[in-house]
């Protein structure tokens, strides 16, 4: 097993944006289950990535502000 180190508090840069898009991408290695999806928004001016969350399938990720 690999050693686990602390990691740091995760840190936010909140930033105002004209227009943002998301999207989604999921991956299956080695199995089909379980599946992680990938979401992410983008600034729709400069394609810079504004957010991500990497989560299992499910209902959680609108938590995040993802969606419609």
């Amino acid at each position: 097993m690999l050693e686990q180190k602390p990691t740091p508090p995760p840190t936010a840069l909140i930033v105002r944006v004209e227009e943002a898009e998301t999207d989604e991408i999921w991956s299956i290695v080695q199995s089909k289950e379980p599946q992680r999806w990938l979401w992410h928004a983008l600034d729709s001016q400069t394609g810079s990535l504004l957010a991500y969350v990497l989560e299992p399938l499910g209902d959680r990720w609108v938590q995040y502000g993802f969606g419609d």
